[in-house]
């Protein structure tokens, strides 16, 4: 089927679901799930979207942080369902060098941080809501500890990831 066919292309994907209006669980792939994720954040519309636009959360899990990806089903101007791709950003890993350099944060969670502590980098005392509403990349921190980051919006969600300066 159709989810088999997406989790089988895109390996790093954890699950692929589709939720009902209410953002309940109607069907998942695979049917059973290791990370118990609560999916209502989804019926919030992101500021600056429209309700047919892509949405997107982080949820940090006792296994690990989680990120859900979803397009709203349609009924004419109504939600009546989403389609949800579900994955761990340490699955992004393998394709990349120098992991332990590589620090990743959604709103109110950290993905990855490599070698470190997240509060011990310099982008812990970042105001991020202020500062990615002038910029959309840059350098903080200074000597060993410099970093550079990139922010990326998934569905209106901001991914901040940042690596070493040096």
């Amino acid at each position: 089927n159709t989810a088999d066919m997406l989790l089988r292309r895109f390996p790093w994907l954890s699950s692929v679901v589709i939720l009902d209006a209410d953002a309940n669980v109607f069907m998942s792939v695979p049917s059973i799930q290791l990370k118990q994720l609560d999916y209502p954040p989804l019926l919030t519309v992101p500021p600056k979207s429209s309700p047919r636009d892509l949405r997107a959360f982080a949820q940090d899990t006792v296994l690990g942080p989680e990120i859900i990806l979803a397009r709203p089903i349609m009924q004419e101007a109504e939600t009546v369902g989403f389609f949800a791709a579900t994955f761990d950003f340490r699955s992004l890993l393998p394709y990349a060098d120098a992991t332990g350099d590589i620090v990743a944060r959604a709103p109110g969670v950290t993905l990855w941080s490599g070698d470190r502590m997240y509060d011990e980098t310099p982008l812990a005392g970042v105001d991020w809501d202020n500062v990615l509403n002038e910029r959309s990349f840059g350098p903080v921190g200074e000597g060993e500890d410099a970093m550079v980051w990139i922010v990326r919006y998934l569905g209106g969600m901001p991914l901040v990831i940042a690596g070493s300066a040096n």
